[in-house]
């Protein structure tokens, strides 16, 4: 096999800290499993000795799997077993056991985990509509405040208050202790600790491991970065691989400033830019390296590629989102019948709500696609959804009390929890107002009587609309966001959406099918077969490693990406690179669109739009 002159160079390095910059398609598991058996073959180094550490157990696998391959070519392959190939969780749970004491009950898993959240949720009242978003954001809060190492916390970036992740960790690492479990986020922790006060297990930990490779060393944390450099403290044998420029994990507790100082944690370190992409055409990599150049604090690089191929990036601006989905539909049909498989596109979008309405058409031509559970959204599983179907049923004439308390609950009609506990019919709930000096409790219910007996005679695409706004939903919604300290934004956005969903149907009865199909296809769906010839939906988070022959970046709009919310110099930096990221998965074909009106508003392109509008006008002038 011939490598290039700087995989070579990387390849031969035997001692002292090794600094490789990987840009996008650039060979870097190829660099890290030939410089592993360079280790073993021309300097005899033991491969025990050797640990590459992977970001996550299934690309330890893969890296495994093609270090192997690599070594059944030679005469003796039997002289290059032993590598350690692991994620830092598993090197840190084994160093925990082999000498700590540990064992692998002691482990809680996620539905464990999730299963003490809820109890906590519940015994403090907290998110009581909405249990499983609720717990889902405050794991994600403890994973985060755990790698930070409890420093430095914006607490205001979390969809949940800071008085909430507070009481809900302190509450969470209590039942750890009283059940003598830890997670996988404590595994670090307790490894870093146990390593700075064992002086003796750091030594025999320092003997184990002389030679030390980390991949994807851009999202690394501030607790991994100590524990790899204990390790590799005593003969400084260290290589790190990785892109600055596709670092996406800083919500995780990632800094890529610990990639970027590297050289001055070691000082005799020796750079080495693998610079040739193989993977993506040359207008893409010229395009992309212009468009990331805008970031700031980056290593400074030149990209090139492999490729002396030229395909036409294409921006486009569509009138709405609709005309964007049925543009693509039809530009997949188009490749598809010229020979390029489903399975070699990709629709890349931001976040997962951008997802549905792709979906939605990608289901009417009956087109093949998989995703990510992660990767998209389904906005019938939400209360939100379930709130309207209750008015809409309250329409129809349900007396059902439950019912009824779901109504005057959210909007409130002011009414407390106690009467509610002790009435069973909206005329004892009537009669608790005057018996307990609340006259207005009568005046409130009567109000919301009339409004929904309203509803009833609506032509059904207005109906959810007047629920928005003449029964004040809208507001309610907004109420309990501030209510419960969560992030009202994406609330009001899935209101939005179902709104818009609602008028493609005529009743409530082809609404509800509409929402079972849609959740039966998502179970069809979420779960990646790399033998299927699918079309591939991904955010740009998600599609990170991955290539395709077409891309389509989607909704390139002002508000969408950069996302909203990206207001430090830092988080801006990350969206660009998210989007980077998105652009440099395709091999051949790029599309970028962006429209005029998003989910029936106003919008514009993004700035990255224009600014790639800029960047390819320079090129062809």
């Amino acid at each position: 096999m011939s490598f290039n002159e700087a995989q070579t160079e990387a390849i031969h390095h035997k001692e002292g800290p090794l600094l490789i910059i990987a840009g996008p398609g650039s060979g870097k598991t190829t660099v890290i499993v030939n410089r592993t058996k360079n280790l073993i073959e021309e300097h005899h180094i033991d491969p025990r000795k050797i640990l590459v550490v992977t970001f996550t157990k299934s690309a330890a696998e893969e890296m495994g799997i093609r270090f192997q391959k690599l070594c059944l070519e030679e005469e003796d392959p039997d002289q290059y077993t032993g590598v350690h190939f692991g994620t830092i969780h598993s090197i840190c749970f084994q160093i925990l056991v082999s000498y700590f004491g540990y064992d692998y009950s002691q482990l809680i898993q996620e539905n464990e985990k999730y299963r003490i959240l809820y109890a906590l949720a519940k015994q403090y009242d907290f998110a009581s509509l909405d249990y499983n978003k609720f717990i889902a954001d405050i794991a994600k809060a403890i994973g985060y405040i755990k790698n930070c190492d409890g420093k430095d916390i914006n607490y205001s970036k979390f969809d949940v208050s800071e008085y909430q992740v507070k009481k809900m960790m302190k509450g969470y690492q209590e039942v750890l202790e009283k059940e003598h479990k830890i997670d996988f986020d404590d595994m670090l922790l307790r490894c870093r600790d146990n390593l700075k006060k064992h002086e003796d297990v750091l030594a025999d930990v320092q003997e184990t491991f002389h030679y030390i490779m980390i991949d994807e060393f851009q999202d690394t944390n501030n607790v991994q970065a100590e524990i790899f450099n204990m390790i590799a403290e005593k003969r400084k044998n260290i290589c790190v691989v990785g892109d600055d420029d596709q670092s996406l994990y800083r919500f995780r507790g990632a800094k890529p400033e610990i990639m970027l100082d590297f050289e001055k944690t070691y000082p005799k370190t020796k750079k080495v830019v693998l610079n040739i992409n193989y993977r993506s055409d040359r207008n893409i990599v010229a395009a992309s390296k212009k468009f990331i150049e805008y970031n700031k604090t980056r290593f400074p690089k030149d990209i090139k590629s492999f490729h002396k191929r030229r395909y036409k990036i294409q921006l486009l601006q569509l009138p709405n989102d609709k005309e964007q989905n049925t543009w693509i539909i039809k530009k997949i049909n188009e490749l598809y019948k010229k020979g390029v498989p489903y399975s070699e596109m990709a629709v890349i979008y931001r976040t997962n709500r951008e997802s549905k309405t792709v979906i939605d058409q990608l289901v009417k031509k009956d087109i093949p696609f998989q995703a990510k559970i992660e990767d998209v959204i389904n906005i019938y599983n939400h209360f939100i959804f379930n709130d309207i179907l209750n008015f809409m049923e309250l329409a129809k004439g349900s007396k059902s009390m439950a019912r009824w308390t779901r109504a005057l609950k959210r909007p409130t009609a002011y009414i407390p929890n106690d009467a509610f506990k002790e009435c069973k019919s909206l005329d004892d709930l009537k009669q608790w107002g005057f018996d307990h000096g609340k006259p207005y409790i009568k005046k409130n219910i009567e109000a919301v009587e009339r409004k929904i007996r309203k509803l009833k005679v609506l032509d059904f695409k207005k109906q959810v609309g007047y629920i928005k706004r003449t029964l004040n939903y809208e507001e309610g919604l907004i109420s309990y966001a501030e209510y419960k300290g969560e992030d009202e934004t994406l609330l009001l956005e899935i209101l939005d959406d179902l709104e818009e969903d609602s008028k493609e149907c005529n009743s409530m009865k082809e609404w509800q099918q509409r929402a079972k199909e849609y959740t039966a296809t998502i179970k069809r769906t979420v779960s990646i077969d790399e033998e299927k010839d699918a079309v591939n939906l991904t955010t740009m988070h998600g599609s990170k490693g991955l290539e395709y022959q077409v891309v389509f970046m989607i909704d390139v709009n002002e508000g969408i990406t950069p996302y909203e919310k990206a207001e430090t110099v830092p988080e801006l930096e990350e969206e660009r690179r998210m989007f980077y990221v998105g652009m440099t998965r395709a091999k051949e074909r790029l599309f970028i669109i962006s429209t005029d009106q998003f989910r029936g508003k106003d919008t514009v392109p993004s700035d990255y739009y224009y600014e790639l509008q800029n960047i390819l006008e320079k090129k062809e002038s």
